[in-house]
């Protein structure tokens, strides 16, 4: 069984959109002789930019392992046998009384195993720059589940049960 899907297209697809127009701007700026205009407005058009590609990754699934990758070229790769964990997180940790209130809920492949206080850090300093991730969907977890055979943790996910 294999899958291919994008880490978090409606981000992707929005910041591509501002960048795009950013990008439109600035080169207006130039045209109309306003190049402090036109370089302000493509540093915050490359932030977006940057959120879009990051955004816009692939994961591949399959038998052997997963991986993320940008226009063809492999980022990030796991063996199953790397996998220490995969688990299910809410961004929003910070929801004192709204316990349902989880934020974008995302599955995150990690080639250790992490302690309540890790998934917390994790989620403080999102996105992991050593873990694969990606936007939360029931159809993507259970192939994940089913070819690496691993549990799933859970944390701050509200009422959902993996």
């Amino acid at each position: 069984m294999n899958g291919h899907f994008i880490v978090n297209l409606f981000k992707s697809v929005a910041a591509t959109v501002v960048f795009v127009v950013f990008f439109f701007f600035s080169i207006v700026m130039f045209l109309i002789s306003r190049p402090v205009s036109a370089i302000l407005f493509l540093v915050i058009g490359a932030v977006f930019g940057y959120v879009a590609l990051i955004n816009g990754m692939t994961v591949n699934v399959d038998e052997n392992g997963i991986s993320k990758s940008l226009f063809g070229f492999v980022t990030m790769k796991f063996n199953w046998e790397d996998v220490a964990e995969i688990g299910v997180c809410g961004t929003k940790v910070f929801n004192k009384n709204h316990k349902d209130r989880v934020g974008t809920l995302y599955v995150y492949i990690s080639p250790s195993l992490l302690s309540e206080q890790d998934r917390f850090d994790m989620i403080l300093k999102w996105p992991p720059k050593d873990k694969i991730y990606f936007v939360f969907k029931q159809k993507h977890l259970e192939l994940i589940q089913m070819v690496s055979g691993l549990k799933t943790e859970a944390y701050n996910t509200g009422d959902l049960t993996v």
